[in-house]
């Protein structure tokens, strides 16, 4: 954990509300992949599927994870990678953190990124994110098996 305090400053998203959701997620990190801010400019092959909602990328440096037994930090590079483009987050409040929470807590995340271009904020996800989570809303699947989200069904 050392490390990653070490690092705050190099890892900054240059919104105070955002880099103290992210060391909070930091500070109580204990194994596994670390949340982090990620620069946009690190993920190539950016391809939009669904709505315009999510997009698959190829993260050139991959997430970090803290490796016990070799105790030892360890990023998985060229990592492919599900973006989930939050529109119209580009003024962020502790009304918008407590939007992304519930995605925060997804095993299947891996930090933050945002669009030099539009502004927006986006959630990075593990290319396992669409076993779990609906491609059109976003949403845990009612039926996994059959990929059946009731939110959509409805609508």
């Amino acid at each position: 954990m050392e490390f990653l305090k070490e690092n705050f400053a190099n890892w900054t998203s240059g919104n105070e509300i955002i880099d103290n959701f992210i060391q909070e997620k930091q500070l109580r990190h204990k194994f596994g992949i670390v949340f982090e801010w990620i620069l946009f400019d690190k993920f190539i092959e950016v391809k939009e599927i669904g709505s315009g909602q999510f997009a698959t990328a190829i993260w050139k440096e991959g997430p970090l994870r803290y490796y016990k037994n070799e105790e030892e930090w360890i990023r998985s590079s060229y990592t492919k990678v599900i973006l989930k483009f939050l529109y119209g987050s580009e003024n962020v409040t502790n009304e918008f953190k407590n939007k992304i929470k519930p995605y925060s807590l997804k095993r299947v995340n891996y930090g933050m990124s945002q669009n030099p271009v539009t502004k927006d904020y986006i959630l990075v996800f593990s290319d396992g994110y669409f076993i779990h989570y609906c491609k059109k809303c976003g949403e845990r699947y009612n039926n996994e098996e059959y990929k059946w989200c009731k939110s959509c069904h409805i609508n």
